[in-house]
């Protein structure tokens, strides 16, 4: 039996496995586990948007783990206390929850494609029952889809496109919690839709 080997920082190791961020165009992208994730070409390199810091609870809730993951690594790096639901559901009854016990989440991200039989559009009307000042920010892959470019006359305080970049996501809310800071104007961007806020 050979000499045991030095001990493993798992932690370390599953961030390894689980992040890997993409130098594109000058901003972090999201993507896949490492594992999963073929080499990027080279691109020339861009300017650099740097990432807001900020501070707040926030509330992710999408379905997909991976993507609720590598959004809490980000925002807790940029400062933020967040949690996670997997389910409109859970979602809106941790809301509930946390605002009780004096605790209210100051933004909430909104996948606008959930299971279980209550989507994003439903779960926000949910919450502002709960809490009429809820801000919340939807997120799709669907760019084209009316409520991503109508947001505001959904309820939701700001936008935000798939795939993540870290810097639009910690700007969006930052923005979102601090709406004094706020440029009103809309764009599209590399004909993307651009992140917005009310």
């Amino acid at each position: 039996m050979g000499p045991s080997e030095p001990p493993q920082n798992n932690n370390a190791k599953e961030k390894r496995e689980l992040f890997s961020f993409f130098r594109r165009s000058g901003a972090w992208l999201f993507s896949l586990p490492a594992a999963r994730c073929e080499e990027m070409p080279a691109e020339s390199p861009g300017i650099t948007t740097p990432a807001v810091n900020g501070s707040g609870r926030v509330l992710v809730v999408d379905d997909e783990e991976a993507i609720r993951t590598l959004v809490h690594f980000t925002l807790a790096h940029l400062g933020y206390e967040v949690m996670e639901a997997e389910t409109a559901l859970e979602g809106v009854n941790l809301y509930r929850e946390k605002l009780e016990a004096g605790e209210r989440f100051d933004a909430v991200i909104l996948d606008l494609t959930l299971p279980g039989g209550m989507a994003g559009k439903e779960a926000l009307k949910k919450l502002i029952e709960i809490d009429p000042t809820v801000n919340a920010i939807v997120s799709s892959g669907y760019a084209t889809d009316a409520t991503m470019s109508h947001y505001q006359d959904f309820g939701f305080r700001g936008v935000i496109a798939k795939p993540y970049e870290a810097a639009d996501l910690g700007k969006i809310v930052h923005d979102v919690i601090n709406p004094s800071h706020v440029n009103f104007g809309e764009h599209l961007e590399d004909g993307r839709l651009a992140t917005r806020v009310a």
